[in-house]
């Protein structure tokens, strides 16, 4: 399998702080070891950077945040020599990171619609500062 990887990418994206630290951890495992799965990222993450928390979760939230970034991307499954499971097999792409913004909760969307459909007037000037500052406007 041929990879799609990029050291000049790699480089960029560690020179330049483009991904959060964790990211960035999790980014440069896969690049050490992938393609690998969210288990065998996670085994590598615990050699290089000491990390003592238990595979959970996290870690396949963070490739899949990697993904929506554009630097990482699922090749398929494959039995993961952690778990033993069929699961996703991920490696990094030869991309820079795109701007990715996380999903809103439904309590932000409903926020917004009040807001949108709320005349300020009726609003004290603290309330609409605040509001605004809350939803990022």
């Amino acid at each position: 399998m041929v990879r799609k990887t990029s050291i000049a990418a790699f480089n960029n994206i560690k020179e330049n702080g483009l991904l959060s630290e964790r990211r960035f951890q999790v980014y440069n495992s896969l690049f050490d070891c992938g393609p690998a799965t969210g288990g065998e990222v996670f085994e590598k993450m615990r050699e290089k950077y000491g990390v003592l928390i238990p595979v959970n979760s996290n870690t396949i939230t963070r490739l899949g945040e990697l993904r929506e970034l554009g630097v990482a991307e699922e090749l398929g499954e494959r039995v993961c020599s952690i778990s033993g499971q069929n699961v996703i097999l991920w490696d990094v792409t030869d991309r820079l990171p795109v701007k990715y913004e996380k999903p809103r909760s439904e309590a932000w969307r409903l926020l917004k619609r009040v807001y949108d459909e709320v005349n300020p007037a009726f609003m004290s000037p603290k309330l609409n500062e605040d509001i605004k500052k809350y939803l990022k406007l």
